[in-house]
């Protein structure tokens, strides 16, 4: 999903509003909207409902989420999490968000409800969340990497969704971060389809990997190596990924994590070791998040790498 493409807009300016009067907030904002003109001017747009949780100081995650709708269109909830030391406050503003997706079209248009909590009221807010949920539609939540991933909120609302999608492993971060992913995903259990924008950010290095692979006569690939020093979260997976796909093609490589490789290396048949083709390609954070949103169910050759990602780590530990 580019950044570019048609404009979205409030269709009428933020309001706060008391958090039990959010509801009733909502439904007068959309008889305004009807009485301001045709009443098939406006189209109320709503396919599931979007939890965001970021850190208070987060400013572009409203911007964010307005972006979404112009492909996903959903009930979208940005909870602000502020201080857990400050006295208690619970602070919301509704809208929804437009666009028009060609001329003299009706608008489109999505939900938008922003939380701010601090102190104490972060301990009840999962009841609020659960409470504007709407019925019947899925519930996707969506977890800053700045926010402790063993919050209860975590573990609590995570539990209610059908997709929990994290941002825990990003591209600097040590392999030792997957070891936080994989607790979160034990203890979320069945309940939800859990990932990380990592994976998605990977998307550019397995593509690259399959045209050199489908392109470049040389001998099998027989092994792969990664250097113990410093091993990152995502060159573990980008090499347990080729792994896992070099034998689904009936390959038999064996990642292994040794002190002597510099990069992710693969041996070759003949004795040869070659470094693995890159690319690294920049993506907008929602164009990551939109693409994990076209994904309901559990990625088969996601969880495999994930499950090979899992027993490197503890061979090693």
């Amino acid at each position: 999903m580019s950044e570019t493409g048609p404009a979205v807009y409030a269709l009428a300016d933020p309001c706060e509003v008391d958090v039990a009067a959010i509801e009733r907030e909502l439904e007068t904002l959309w008889r305004d909207a009807a009485k301001g003109g045709d009443t098939e001017s406006v189209t109320r747009a709503t396919a599931f409902n979007l939890v965001y949780v970021a850190p208070a100081a987060d400013d572009n995650a409203g911007n964010l989420l307005a972006r979404l709708t112009l492909a996903h269109p959903s009930r979208s909830i940005l909870l602000r999490m502020g201080d857990p030391a400050a006295p208690p406050t619970q602070t919301a503003w509704v809208t929804a968000y437009c666009h028009q997706p060609a001329p003299n079209a009706p608008q489109i248009c999505s939900e938008f409800i922003s939380l701010e909590v601090t102190g104490s009221g972060l301990h009840h807010i999962a009841s609020t969340l659960l409470s504007l949920m709407l019925p019947g539609l899925p519930i996707v939540l969506i977890w800053d990497a700045a926010v402790d991933s063993a919050h209860p909120l975590l573990l609590q609302f995570g539990h209610s969704a059908n997709r929990v999608i994290t941002d825990l492993i990003r591209p600097a971060s040590s392999a030792a971060a997957l070891r936080e992913f994989f607790s979160l995903r034990q203890l979320l259990g069945r309940d939800a389809v859990c990932s990380d924008l990592c994976w998605t950010r990977l998307q550019p290095r397995r593509v690259a990997f399959v045209r050199w692979y489908e392109s470049t006569s040389r001998p099998p690939i027989r092994g792969l190596r990664l250097p113990a020093s410093g091993l990152s979260a995502a060159d573990l997976l980008f090499a347990c990924w080729i792994e896992t796909t070099l034998h689904h093609h009936g390959g038999s490589p064996v990642c292994e994590i040794v002190a002597d490789a510099n990069t992710t290396e693969l041996l070759l048949a003949d004795g040869r070791v070659q470094a693995a083709p890159e690319a690294q390609v920049e993506r907008a954070m929602t164009d990551l998040i939109s693409a994990e949103l076209r994904v309901w169910g559990r990625d088969p050759v996601m969880e495999s790498t994930l499950n090979l990602a899992r027993a490197r780590l503890e061979r090693r530990a």
